[in-house]
């Protein structure tokens, strides 16, 4: 996730030294972002990896939720947007 987009900084956990960024399971990714600039990074990624292995996200099976009470209503704007849950 480095190389890829270095402009996503994931989210710190009490206890660890660095955040997290990324969980994946078999086909299965959980990217963690914090804020809008990191959710353009990662749309960003997301499309030249798109272009250079000819994949797509599949938005009917993509969720993404806040786990801040003060989560950015242009963030949620965007989300919906996309047709993302």
């Amino acid at each position: 996730m480095e190389n890829v987009a270095p402009s996503i900084y994931g989210v710190k956990i009490p206890g660890r030294m660095e955040p997290i960024k990324l969980g994946a399971y078999a086909d299965d990714l959980m990217i963690l972002i914090s804020t809008t600039t990191e959710w353009t990074a990662l749309k960003d990624a997301l499309q030249i990896y798109g272009r250079a292995s000819n994949a797509k996200v599949n938005l009917s099976k993509t969720v993404a939720f806040s786990m801040s009470p003060s989560h950015s209503k242009e963030l949620q704007t965007q989300l919906e947007h996309l047709g993302i849950q």
